[in-house]
């Protein structure tokens, strides 16, 4: 059984940078904890933790859904004992409840389906023109069906003798290049730490994904080369 301040303890880097969104509930006694980063273009979860949501809510309708720099009874400065008492002032008073949270994006509602207008056409074949049918097809693509396999054999074995070094000098390449382009434009110092540097995966690629979208934002901003020449 997890206890309040262990969950605290685990998650307090990510309530104190208020960045991320912790969810929390309970099973039976024991406290659970789920950190999760929302789109920055809709502030809605991604599907993986959508998903999650959902799980939390059939567990514990009374899940709440945190964050550091929303919500209030929590600091940068507060230590994980004071951060397990913000979090139970939340819960037990149902505060920030994730049920009803933005971030979980409503259903889209489905029009009914109309029926469409079929027209049916019946043709009977016997089982002895079926039969020729079958035979005079074969004999026309056979040769074709035995080429392309033969030249689709050969393909195959070329692509797995060069794939490997292909596929490794090709993405320590591309991984060098994105890393480069990313830190050209990038404004946030905390996000490139976090990105290159976090213990967990999970943060490193949530924020790869803002490095990405900010460098996205600084090239469509970017002028037109042709414009500034002419």
């Amino acid at each position: 059984m997890a206890a309040l301040n262990e969950v605290a303890k685990e998650f307090s880097d990510e309530i104190r940078d208020g960045i991320a969104w912790v969810i929390i509930w309970k099973t039976g006694r024991s406290w659970n904890g789920y950190a999760a980063w929302l789109d920055p273009d809709t502030e809605t979860f991604e599907p993986d933790d959508l998903e999650k949501a959902h799980e939390v809510l059939e567990e514990d309708p009374n899940a709440v859904m945190l964050n550091g720099y929303y919500c209030g009874h929590f600091g940068e400065d507060m230590n994980a004992l004071e951060i397990a008492a913000g979090i139970r002032w939340h819960y037990e008073n149902g505060y920030n409840l994730l049920s009803d949270s933005t971030a979980i994006p409503d259903k889209p509602e489905t029009e009914p389906a109309e029926p469409e207008e079929t027209m049916e056409l019946t043709l009977t074949i016997g089982p002895d023109q079926a039969k020729a049918i079958a035979q005079e097809v074969v004999k026309t693509v056979q040769p074709a069906i035995d080429y392309a396999a033969k030249k689709a054999r050969e393909f195959i074995d070329w692509a797995v003798q060069a794939a490997g070094e292909f596929a490794k000098i090709a993405a320590e390449s591309l991984s060098k290049f994105m890393d480069a382009m990313l830190h050209s434009v990038n404004t946030h110092p905390k996000w490139w730490h976090l990105y290159k540097h976090a213990k967990k995966y999970r943060v490193r690629k949530k924020y790869r994904k803002r490095l990405m979208q900010q460098l996205i934002e600084s090239l469509r901003a970017a002028p037109d080369p042709l414009e500034v020449i002419t």
